[in-house]
């Protein structure tokens, strides 16, 4: 990842390899994961619905995957 909002800093992540020591991760990485997990929840669970024919034209496709996205957002809210 390259970010200038953090410095070159490595901590422990909540994971252990094998061997039971702790994983070291960048601190921009642990801090990415923390804060869009739900992003990245609704982009995976998109991705299987996103079934769009490469012969569509380019604005269909942005349409239909507003549509999805709006009506998985509408699906989580009720």
């Amino acid at each position: 990842m390259l970010t200038t909002a953090h410095g070159n800093e490595i901590a422990a992540s909540s994971k252990t390899d094998t061997d039971c020591n702790a994983v070291m991760k960048p601190t921009c990485l642990l801090e990415y994961n923390k804060s869009t997990g739900g992003v990245d929840l609704m982009d995976q669970q998109l991705d299987s619905l996103l079934v769009i024919c490469k012969s569509y034209k380019w604005y269909k496709k942005v349409f239909f995957g507003v549509l999805l996205q709006c009506m998985l957002s509408a699906h989580k809210l009720m």
